[in-house]
């Protein structure tokens, strides 16, 4: 799960450093091929955020069950 939220997290830094970068162009430098990559970029990160987010509070849930049976407790993760 680690490994899939780094990822994520890194591919969301990618992307928004692409952003980043070509907003900071002049518009006469952006090429048509560019702007789409924009688009994508834009699509995307809202999606990656949503990912991680979800990962993690899976994470979460899934360490707080541990937590539980180590401590001899009955955990279900239904009743968050």
């Amino acid at each position: 799960m680690n490994e899939l939220i780094a990822a994520s997290r890194q591919a969301l830094e990618a992307l928004e450093d692409l952003y980043a970068e070509q907003n900071a162009a002049p518009l006469w430098k952006r090429r048509e091929h560019w702007e789409n990559s924009m688009i994508k970029a834009d699509a995307a990160m809202p999606a990656l955020r949503t990912a991680i987010e979800a990962a993690e509070k899976q994470q979460a849930l899934d360490k707080k069950a541990e937590n539980a049976r180590e401590l001899g407790l009955s955990y279900d993760q239904n009743q968050e």
